[in-house]
């Protein structure tokens, strides 16, 4: 439990001064990215019946749907902006081992939704848990390998899972029991990609989901 403990302690206890000029750069410019992609894929094959279907879920108006409109619960608001971030494949990739993972388009959705869910946070608190949480999906994808499955629903979800517990100001306890909860989420093939299928999308969207 040592490495899971560390890896906690770093994200719960890392704050924007800690943080170097890259990574912050490089969240400012992914941010702005799955902001253009979402409008772009907004109304894309498929995302507008998942649009339906979320709407029609209904519940408790928490955070807003991008380019469309109307607010759904967080979680739901995650799914759907983060399928619409990723249906025209242009979001940010981290490359490397056998497959790439899309964590952009999951974790900025995700950020997004909780931030809105608190009743808001500051610049800095946004980007710190933006950077935070794709160090900790970058460093379990570069240590991975997937054998078939999805980086991107493998690995991203550590991202959304550490991003939101940031934001909601999680402790060490708390974040450590829901990256627990997120690893047993974690899932995706590659078979959706393998058949060009629309599913893939769908493994970005459960990843911010969950």
């Amino acid at each position: 439990m040592e490495l899971e403990k560390k890896l906690v302690e770093y994200v719960v206890d890392s704050r924007f001064e800690d943080l170097s000029e890259e990574p912050l750069d490089i969240m400012k410019n992914t941010g702005l990215r799955v902001i253009g992609t979402t409008i772009a894929g907004a109304t894309e094959e498929g995302c507008r019946e998942l649009l339906d279907l979320v709407r029609g879920w209904g519940g408790k108006e928490e955070s807003t749907i991008l380019v469309h409109g109307g607010k759904v619960p967080a979680h739901n608001a995650a799914l759907i902006n983060s399928v619409m971030a990723r249906a025209l494949d242009f979001d940010d990739v981290q490359p490397g081992c056998r497959s790439g993972n899309h964590v952009g388009a999951q974790s900025v959705p995700v950020a997004l939704a909780i931030a809105e869910l608190c009743g808001g946070c500051s610049g800095k608190e946004f980007l710190t848990a933006l950077v935070l949480g794709t160090e900790v999906s970058a460093r379990i994808h570069f240590a991975s390998d997937y054998d078939g499955f999805d980086a991107t629903g493998s690995t991203g979800i550590f991202a959304s899972t550490a991003i939101a517990g940031k934001l909601l100001g999680l402790n060490q306890d708390q974040m450590l029991n829901a990256l627990a909860l997120a690893f047993n989420r974690a899932a995706g093939s590659n078979q959706s990609i393998t058949e060009s299928t629309l599913a893939v999308r769908l493994v970005e969207g459960f990843s911010a989901q969950c």
